[in-house]
């Protein structure tokens, strides 16, 4: 009832996925995940359950990561909310 939250490009599109994510940043961003960080009203919420790979060591991210740069490059930009 209050709109759509669609998951992003997960494919390694250098311009609507994760391609020019290099390992350092794919770790960094499971790094800073702040389960205790409060939405602002009316903000969308993120469908990636942050707090829940925060805890994974780097081998098994860095395992994340090389899975989904080996996927085929599909361009798909996406709208990540609609109200």
């Amino acid at each position: 009832g209050s709109g759509t939250v669609v998951s992003a490009n997960l494919t390694p599109d250098p311009e609507t996925g994760l391609g020019t994510w290099t390992l350092e940043a794919f770790l960094a961003r499971f790094r800073q995940a702040d389960a205790a960080a409060p939405l602002a009203p009316g903000a969308p919420n993120s469908v990636m359950p942050w707090a829940s790979y925060r805890g994974l060591t780097d081998q098994d991210l860095g395992a994340i990561h090389a899975f989904l740069q080996g996927l085929p490059a599909r361009r798909r930009p996406v709208v990540k909310y609609l109200p």
